[in-house]
């Protein structure tokens, strides 16, 4: 058998195409990566920016949050850390997939500054509001009502300063996912007292309050003293009233006539009232201290009153509820008391007891025009002349026209003026020209037998004694 060497084929193209596919392979790989690599970083920059959006937002939720705190640093602002981690997350993630609770959630977040700024706010009117009936006094008109709401004003009290207690901001999520912002008030103890939701004017916590009723009555007696012309000698109030002086020159207002007209505006006042309004009045105000005891109050506590019986006096712990309607019986005793009230207000005592002169009486041959001198110094009249003939005039606070009582620019409250006195000043060869004069009231003492004890404050009485000693007994009208 013969043998041949066989004939080889050489491929010189192949080589060249795997090459080329391997390239080509190569090529579209690089090209892949750094596709995907594009990406990548294409997404890490808008990562980045998600987070970057991120953080501004809560930056400038803690900002806001930090600008409110400022203003009011006694109020620990610590508990919204959880609130702000919750919503950074939330502000990387997708806003699509979001739910609706996340997005309430979200919103309530980026206007917490506004919400807790107006709820401060709020705070602050409400702070205001309660100091100012402080002032006034517990259970007095315009001040806090002492029979309601202990709770509410011992949360306000701490909310003041005025005792012991701290305050925590407090965030929470309601079932729609709004975060809620409040102020937790807790008492010395660390014990939770009470909570403060100021969101809007109509939810802030004021302290219940007595009706402020002062300027109203005085407007009353205004109102009476014009519609009943007490400035008019003609007056039917004057016609039908009793005579004054020994010559009957003198007229009085007649009682009825003044006690209709004060009971007149006093129903006026009542019926712009609410049903709280006027229980709150009753109770702090015009509720009688004293009422008589029932065989109803024996039978429902007979231990208490045990040595009473039906009839004796005893202290009227009887109050009005609140929150209800109140009963005709109670709408009527209401107004009798009001009516009393406002006939016991100095201005209208000074109204009804007012003399205008009618008659004309002349005076000669030594004849003198004697008055009553403890209703002369009731009234305050401006002008006295004692029996040895010289004048002490009035004078008072208010220089232009001079009274004994003193009416408070800013309270508007009348009051005994303590700078009323009566002077009489000299000639300069008349005792030495040095004024006499006394006061119109004097100071209470605490203890009448012990004058050591001091006296109560802001409490006046007529100086009836140093004011006979200085003027004489025997006055005549000027």
């Amino acid at each position: 058998m013969s043998y041949r060497n066989p004939k080889q084929v050489v491929d010189t193209q192949s080589g060249q195409y795997v090459r080329e596919m391997q390239q080509s392979l190569s090529n579209t790989t690089n090209k892949t990566i750094q596709g995907l690599s594009n990406i990548y970083l294409e997404n890490q920059k808008q990562i980045k920016e998600i987070a970057n959006e991120a953080a501004e937002a809560t930056t400038k939720i803690e900002n806001a949050v930090f600008q409110t705190k400022s203003k009011n640093s006694t109020i620990q602002f610590d508990s919204l850390n959880g609130q702000l981690n919750k919503f950074s997350n939330l502000k990387k993630q997708d806003p699509t997939k979001l739910t609706n609770k996340q997005r309430n959630f979200m919103r309530s977040m980026e206007n917490i500054g506004t919400t807790m700024k107006n709820g401060l706010a709020n705070t602050t009117a409400s702070a205001i509001s309660f100091k100012e009936q402080t002032d006034k006094g517990l259970g007095k008109d315009g001040g806090n009502d002492e029979f309601r709401n202990p709770k509410q004003y011992k949360v306000m009290s701490i909310m003041n300063g005025s005792i012991p207690g701290s305050k925590e901001a407090n965030y929470e999520e309601d079932e729609l996912g709004n975060v809620i912002y409040s102020v937790v008030v807790k008492d010395a103890n660390g014990v939770p007292v009470g909570k403060v939701i100021n969101g809007n004017i109509e939810q802030t916590m004021f302290v219940s309050k007595v009706p402020d009723l002062i300027q109203k009555k005085a407007k009353a007696i205004e109102l009476v003293n014009a519609k009943l012309s007490l400035d008019s000698k003609f007056a039917d109030a004057y016609k039908r009233g009793d005579t004054f002086g020994p010559n009957g020159e003198g007229q009085k207002v007649n009682a009825d006539d003044f006690e209709k007209g004060v009971a007149a505006q006093a129903d006026n006042i009542q019926r712009e009232m609410s049903d709280n309004d006027l229980a709150s009045y009753w109770n702090n105000i015009i509720r009688p201290k004293t009422r008589l005891l029932t065989q109803e109050d024996i039978n429902a506590n007979p231990n208490k009153y045990e040595n009473k019986k039906v009839g004796d006096e005893i202290k009227n712990d009887k109050l009005w509820d609140y929150d209800v309607e109140l009963t005709t019986e109670q709408r009527k005793t209401f107004g009798e008391a009001f009516t009393k009230d406002i006939l016991g207000e100095l201005g209208a005592v000074r109204a009804a007891n007012k003399i205008m002169q009618t008659k004309t009486v002349k005076e000669g041959n030594g004849k003198t025009i004697v008055r009553d001198f403890s209703k002369s110094v009731k009234e305050g009249v401006k002008n006295i002349t004692p029996s040895k003939g010289v004048t002490f005039v009035l004078e008072s606070t208010i220089s232009d026209n001079p009274s004994i009582y003193y009416t408070n620019p800013i309270t508007k409250k009348i009051s005994p003026d303590p700078k009323a006195k009566y002077v009489y000043t000299p000639a300069g060869g008349d005792v030495g020209g040095v004024p006499i004069e006394v006061n119109y009231w004097k100071k209470i003492p605490k203890d009448p037998n012990d004058p050591t004890k001091g006296y109560k404050v802001g409490e006046y009485e007529v100086n009836y004694e140093g004011i006979m000693s200085t003027l004489g007994s025997n006055l005549r009208k000027l």
